[in-house]
């Protein structure tokens, strides 16, 4: 398959068959990581996406909203942190 193929494919999230499905990825929803969890870079679970902040004026994202701790909905601490710092 070749590169305007897969252009395309990502700009409306359509995934192909092979080896290489979906990549290089582009696009994302934001209602497809929300809830995802977050690791440190030793691997080890430090919390999860609650929410994204948009930079409307420039349209790119700022900041993940990370929960950390808490149990049930209860005594969870939400952290922004710099969409840049996350990998």
């Amino acid at each position: 398959m070749n590169s305007t193929n897969l252009d395309k494919e990502n700009l409306f999230g359509k995934n192909v068959d092979g080896a290489h499905a979906n990549f290089p990825l582009r696009l994302l929803t934001a209602t497809s990581i929300i809830g995802d969890k977050v690791e440190n870079t030793k691997g080890e679970p430090i919390g999860k996406i609650r929410n994204i902040m948009l930079n409307v004026q420039y349209g790119k994202i700022e900041y993940i909203i990370i929960e950390f701790g808490g149990f049930t909905g209860l005594g969870e601490k939400l952290f922004a942190v710099p969409f840049s710092a996350i990998s």
